[in-house]
């Protein structure tokens, strides 16, 4: 009878830890499948970080080689714009070198002729006429002009010209203007002026000086055939004026001289 009660109960017992067995193999299992999801899931986010990291390199190398190109671009340019600068600054000092020895040849031919041949660079003056009762701004630039005051006339003058266009007075104020210059040895300005006085007053008072006059500037610039041009133009065009005398004088001692 307690043989047959501890089969029983051993029976029992063998039941249970089966029971407790298949329970913890199946724990066992359940647990390995979420250690292997997980690891799984593990490896596909290292997988993904590994990307990302291999996608940020090549583009960071891509930005690194963009870079230095764009540097080499710039040091590039640099150094076009370092060669330009050069050059225009070579160009610019080798000119101011040709216009200053055209220039310094210029004077000596100047020095020169005045030792040898003076009379080449004279043109005699018009006579200047004194003030015209008409208008005193022009009366006063005119006095002041008369009295070696060439400042103040050089701006009444302008002033006057200015407000008087393409009036026979105006045409004299651009003629006085150029006088000044040609008085300053300004030559190549002064040929400006008496041809604003020309072209405002086409036969106005001081059309004949002007023209004789420019063509003194002409002569000074050594552009000595452009002057006869002009002289001969004033002795056509004014047979009886002294400016027209005057021409013939130059004309005559010009020609001595070229002989």
């Amino acid at each position: 009878m307690v043989l047959l009660l501890l089969g029983l109960a051993l029976g029992t017992r063998a039941k249970g830890d089966d029971k407790d067995l298949v329970r913890l193999d199946s724990q066992m299992e359940a647990l390995q499948d979420e250690t292997g999801r997980m690891q799984r899931s593990f490896d596909q986010h290292m997988s993904d970080v590994e990307k990302q990291i291999a996608r940020n390199a090549e583009a960071s190398s891509k930005m690194a080689a963009a870079i230095a190109n764009l540097q080499t671009s710039l040091d590039s340019q640099a150094t076009k714009s370092r060669q330009s600068v050069e050059e225009i600054g070579g160009l610019g000092q080798s000119l101011n070198e040709g216009f200053d020895q055209a220039r310094e040849r210029l004077a000596r031919a100047t020095r020169r002729l005045d030792q040898t041949h003076p009379v080449r660079l004279t043109v005699p003056s018009s006579p200047v006429t004194g003030g015209t009762g008409q208008d005193a701004d022009y009366d006063r630039a005119l006095r002041d002009f008369n009295q070696g005051k060439t400042a103040a006339a050089w701006k009444e003058f302008s002033a006057y010209a200015v407000s008087h266009p393409s009036t026979d007075l105006g045409g004299a104020s651009y003629f006085y203007m150029a006088e000044i210059r040609y008085q300053k040895g300004d030559y190549r300005e002064a040929i400006g002026y008496y041809n604003l006085a020309l072209r405002m007053s086409p036969g106005g008072s001081k059309a004949a000086a002007a023209e004789l006059k420019k063509g003194g500037a002409l002569v000074h610039l050594g552009l000595t055939d452009d002057g006869m041009v002009e002289f001969l133009h004033v002795i056509k065009e004014y047979p009886n004026s002294n400016e027209a005398t005057l021409a013939k004088k130059v004309i005559a001692k010009l020609k001595a001289l070229s002989q």
